[in-house]
């Protein structure tokens, strides 16, 4: 008795295909050109003058004379305040290390 039931049902439609919608053509914009920026020479020192020494970087690296100042001095203070308060947090962590290398060793075991 459910033959008849099982005819009445419609075939399954095949699913309609969607259409891509139509992709808008790109307009072609000239690039702005730049504007050459005129950029002054270096004027270089005469040698026979015993002016400024030169600011080139190498040249400062390459004159023993001279201290090399790499940063200012408040910078390492801060610097090594975070290193002591760094070292001071580990201490306290000592406890919580052991209780986790003994739950490593049950695990493992």
């Amino acid at each position: 008795c459910l033959g008849p039931l099982l005819e009445r049902i419609p075939a399954p439609q095949p699913a309609p295909v969607p259409v891509p919608a139509p992709q808008p053509v790109p307009v072609p914009v000239p690039a702005p050109q730049p504007v050459p920026v005129p950029v002054p020479a270096p004027q270089p020192a005469p040698a026979s003058e015993p002016g400024p020494a030169p600011q080139d970087p190498a040249a400062i690296a390459a004159d023993p004379t001279k201290p090399l100042v790499c940063r200012p001095v408040e910078e390492e203070d801060e610097l090594q305040l975070c290193w002591i308060s760094s070292c001071d947090s580990s201490e306290e962590d000592d406890t919580s290390t052991e209780e986790d290398q003994s739950g490593y060793n049950q695990s493992v075991g």
